[in-house]
């Protein structure tokens, strides 16, 4: 779509369970005679976004317009599909107590012949044409052979399986009570065959979560390693990148923050710093045509990794014998077991003091600033894109003495506080991201919060100790 591959490979996302009831009553809905309103939206979106989601050319104006659909899978959009065919499912069940005549015995036929569908389908699976043609949709084949997935499926995809023939014992239930509810003259029957139609599809979609989502204990999928301990056992705050065959998110578990935040979420312009890290072309600035969602640590030894608070660099674990991989002098190997880890002697603490600021017009203006600075300007000054009252700093630019310190940094849910000490104005760094939201208060009393070196918060600090407390 849009010239881009998008492969279906994402099995979770790909799986939305309507489950058999819901199905027989969706088709209920199409039978209803008052098809008006609210109702039209449900009966046209539920095919509809099916179709989108089968990737035929309904999707393309989604991927071009809806944001966010042109980075994944179409699959996603099976959530929406979901939410119609619930509501599609409510209609149907009204529909059953409103329906008579034709109606009524039209609603059967096609009932009738989704039944037989379903058999004809089942008994496919079963035979060694339908399960080559089940193998085949499944581009594990290519990786594993046919000979090997063979057998796997063909166990699942037969009548003495788990898979095939409970599902065609609650479609017969449920087929049975909707007869009931659709002919019975009775209110008390057709209420207690609709209450018996929740109960299948409570079982039906109950039974497929419990089957198809497996759970594992935490500590066999996110264990608290040897190395992780050493890490967290670090007093002050700190980030971790990785390298290598790191799962995504996986250091959010054991509460130990990575530059890429909670992948995939994250601003805009965090994705254009995170840029400047990996770019080849150090000499030209230019932002990414298209950011990666995923953070991947390409490149060791950027200034913005040690801006950024990236105290430690996580690789795998080297074979016996096998001799570390080399890095800068500044990253000095701490841990070599499960994992190796290198601390990274250059990485500024989480908040920071500077002397002195450097006012950029624009948006643009301030990235080609940030491009260019080094450990020394990130030392020595702050990239603003709005000036502080005038007057402050009130001195000239010097450098600070070992006087000036930022402590106790805590952070909760929403907030962050810290106490500062300077003996000259002085501009607070904090290298978490920035938002328009945030506020700040300097002993109690509000303070501007700026935007500083592009993604980061900035306070301007009076000389003196403080209590400083940003909230969002």
């Amino acid at each position: 779509v849009g010239g881009a591959q998008q492969p279906y490979n994402n099995t979770n996302e790909l799986c939305v369970y309507a489950g058999i009831v819901s199905l027989l009553l969706s088709l209920a809905a199409y039978f209803r005679p008052r098809g008006v309103g609210m109702q039209r939206f449900f009966l046209i979106a539920t095919p509809v976004i099916l179709l989108m989601a089968l990737g035929t050319v309904l999707l393309v104006p989604v991927v071009r317009f809806v944001p966010g659909m042109n980075i994944s899978t179409p699959t996603r959009i099976l959530y929406v599909f979901g939410l119609c065919m619930s509501v599609l499912a409510g209609l149907g069940a009204q529909a059953l107590l409103e329906l008579s005549g034709r109606r009524r015995i039209a609603l059967a036929a096609i009932w009738t012949g989704a039944a037989v569908a379903l058999v004809g389908i089942a008994w496919y699976g079963t035979t060694p044409a339908g399960q080559r043609w089940a193998g085949e949709t499944s581009r594990n084949i290519a990786n594993v052979g046919w000979e090997r997935m063979a057998g796997a499926i063909g166990k699942n995809l037969s009548f003495s399986s788990g898979t095939l023939t409970p599902q065609l014992i609650l479609a017969a239930i449920a087929l049975t009570l909707g007869a009931v509810v659709l002919f019975s003259t009775k209110p008390q029957i057709r209420t207690g065959a609709l209450i018996g139609l929740l109960a299948v599809l409570l079982t039906d979609q109950m039974g497929f979560g419990w089957r198809y989502n497996t759970t594992s204990p935490r500590d066999a999928a996110f264990p608290l390693t040897e190395g992780l301990s050493l890490l967290k056992e670090t007093p002050e705050p700190f980030r971790v990148g990785m390298t290598g065959a790191f799962l995504h998110n996986s250091m959010a578990a054991n509460e130990i923050e990575d530059i890429g935040g909670y992948r995939s979420f994250y601003p805009k312009r965090y994705a254009d710093f995170l840029y400047i890290m990996n770019a080849k072309n150090k000499t030209t600035p230019a932002m990414p045509s298209q950011p990666n969602r995923w953070v991947h640590t390409k490149q060791v030894g950027s200034v913005v990794q040690d801006v950024l608070n990236m105290r430690y660099l996580l690789l795998p674990a080297v074979a016996p014998g096998q001799a570390p991989p080399k890095m800068p002098p500044s990253y000095k190997l701490i841990y070599a077991k499960e994992m190796l880890i290198y601390e990274n002697l250059n990485a500024f603490p989480r908040a920071f003091l500077v002397p002195e600021f450097e006012y950029a017009e624009s948006q643009n203006a301030a990235f080609i600033k940030v491009w260019k600075m080094t450990h020394a300007d990130y030392q020595r000054k702050v990239i603003l894109e709005q000036r502080p009252a005038e007057g402050f700093p009130s001195r000239e630019a010097a450098p600070l003495d070992l006087a000036a310190k930022v402590t106790d940094i805590t952070h909760g849910p929403n907030s962050v506080s810290m106490d500062v000490s300077t003996p000259v104005d002085a501009f607070l760094v904090c290298s978490d991201n920035y938002d328009r939201r945030w506020t700040a208060e300097l002993d109690g009393k509000p303070v501007p919060l700026y935007q500083g070196n592009y993604v980061m918060r900035t306070v301007p600090v009076p000389a003196g100790v403080h209590k400083l407390e940003m909230r969002f």
